[in-house]
C-alpha cells in the first residue's frame, strides 16, 4: 500500500513477549484499532450492516452478507500488513451480544455511528438469563476461518476475547453495579456462563495453527480503585482461573 515490501514475522513478536529476544527493535502490539482510524489510513470504507453493528461478525450467514464480510476482513488484513504489524487482531463476539446496543455518538474524527454500552442491558431477570443461555447460533466462526485461510506469510492471528467484567457491562448495562448488591447470585451465574462460552470458543479454535495468541481483554479497575470490591473479585476469581488454565494449556500446545 505504501510502496515497500513488508515482511511480517510473528515468531519475532512471540519471542520478544517471552523475553527470548534481547537488544532488538520493539515490535508493535495493539489489541484493537478503531474502525475510523483504519478507514482513514487505508482510504477505504468498511461495509456497514443495516441491522447489525458488528461489521466483522454479522449474525446472519447469507451469501450476500458473507461477500460483504470478506471485503471487511480483506481491508482489516490490508491495514495490519501495511502498517508493519506481525499479526492481525480479531475480536470475536464470545458472549452473544444483542444486535441493538446502547446510545450512538459521532466523534469529530468519525463519519459513522459508534456503539456504546447500553444504560440497561438485555439481562434483567433470571428469565432473561435463560433466554440468553439458550442461544445456539450467535457465534460466527467464518470470519476467523477466512482470515486464517488468507493470512499473509509470516503473520498470525491474535484472537481477542471479552473477559467477564467487560461482558457484564454489555449484558447488564450500567446497572451491573446495582446487580452486585441486589442479585449477586445472578451475576455469578452470568460470569460462570461467560467463562464456559469462552472456554468452548477457545477449544473450538485450538486446531487453527494460524492463531498465534489469545488475549483476554478485561477492565477490573481504574486509576484509583477496582470496579467492584476486592471481596467480590475474590468470590468470582475461580471462574477466571478456569479460563487462565485453559488458555495456558492451549498456548503451550500452539
Amino acid at each position: 500500500m505504501f510502496g515497500y515490501v513488508i515482511k511480517p514475522n510473528f515468531e519475532f513478536l512471540r519471542n520478544t513477549i517471552l523475553r527470548k529476544t534481547k537488544n532488538c527493535k520493539i515490535p508493535m502490539l495493539e489489541i484493537n484499532v478503531d474502525i475510523p482510524i483504519i478507514e482513514m489510513i487505508v482510504e477505504e470504507k468498511f461495509i456497514r450492516y443495516e441491522k447489525c453493528p458488528w461489521i466483522f461478525s454479522p449474525r446472519t450467514k447469507s451469501n450476500d452478507e458473507l461477500e460483504k464480510l470478506k471485503h471487511n476482513l480483506d481491508l482489516l488484513t490490508k491495514f495490519y500488513l501495511n502498517m508493519g504489524y506481525d499479526f492481525i487482531s480479531y475480536n470475536i463476539d464470545n458472549i452473544g451480544l444483542p444486535i441493538e446496543l446502547g446510545s450512538i455518538s459521532k466523534p469529530s474524527h468519525d463519519t459513522s455511528n459508534r456503539i456504546w454500552a447500553p444504560s440497561s442491558g438485555e439481562i434483567k431477570t433470571w428469565d432473561d438469563f435463560e433466554v440468553w443461555c439458550n442461544r445456539k447460533d450467535d457465534i460466527n466462526y467464518f470470519p476467523l476461518e477466512y482470515i486464517a485461510k488468507n493470512i499473509p506469510e509470516g503473520m498470525k492471528i491474535i484472537l481477542v476475547l471479552d473477559g467477564p467484567m467487560e461482558a457484564l457491562r454489555w449484558l447488564l448495562g450500567l446497572n451491573f453495579l446495582i446487580s452486585f448488591v441486589d442479585n449477586l447470585d445472578l451475576v455469578s451465574a452470568i460470569i460462570s456462563k461467560i467463562c464456559d462460552m469462552t472456554c468452548e470458543i477457545v477449544s473450538n479454535i485450538s486446531s487453527l495453527k494460524q492463531v498465534g495468541a489469545i488475549c483476554l481483554g478485561d477492565d477490573l479497575g481504574y486509576n484509583t480503585s477496582t470496579v467492584i470490591s476486592p471481596t467480590d473479585i475474590k468470590k468470582l476469581l475461580i471462574y477466571l482461573i478456569k479460563i487462565i488454565f485453559l488458555f495456558y494449556f492451549i498456548a503451550v500446545e500452539i
